[in-house]
């Protein structure tokens, strides 16, 4: 009977902790506006600041973005990021898509990084990196897309 008690009490006080977790009440969405979801995450935007540049007619501006992300691994999880962009109003739903890249059945998205003097934008790809449980920049689905609209491989920034 002595040694039964303390494996009892341990597995009391186990069932009590994992009971008190699971009524924790859900934590509030993060400061920002909520600007696009995939099926597993919300994205939120807040801007941070906006300078001109030494350009004329480029201005940079800074926002903090925060990605609500729902994983396997460890439930909802945050991620926080500084992110920059030229000419880019990053709070305008437009200049993000969501779409899965590379056909693994996650969704990862593109935001529009810069928009030059002569109209060129620079699109930026994040993929889902499923068992690291985040975003990693994905060079290999970014695009430009020139002042005519046209869809290009190669940057139109010269």
């Amino acid at each position: 009977m002595r040694t039964l008690c303390p494996l009892l009490c341990a597995m009391a006080l186990l069932a009590s902790a994992a009971g008190a977790q699971s009524s924790r009440a859900p934590a509030p969405p993060p400061a920002g506006t909520k600007v696009i979801s995939g099926r597993h995450f919300d994205i939120y935007v807040a801007k941070t600041e906006s300078k001109p540049m030494g350009v004329e007619g480029m201005t940079l501006n800074v926002f903090q973005v925060v990605i609500v992300a729902k994983t396997l691994t460890h439930g909802t999880q945050r991620i926080a990021r500084r992110t920059t962009s030229m000419n880019g109003d990053l709070l305008n739903p437009a200049s993000w898509k969501v779409e899965d890249f590379d056909g693994d059945g996650y969704d990862d998205y593109i935001v529009l990084m810069q928009v030059n003097k002569n109209g060129c934008q620079t699109w930026d790809a994040e993929r889902w990196q499923p068992d690291r449980d985040h975003f990693m920049f994905a060079t290999k689905y970014n695009f430009w897309i020139d002042a005519k609209g046209k869809k290009r491989s190669k940057s139109c920034n010269l």
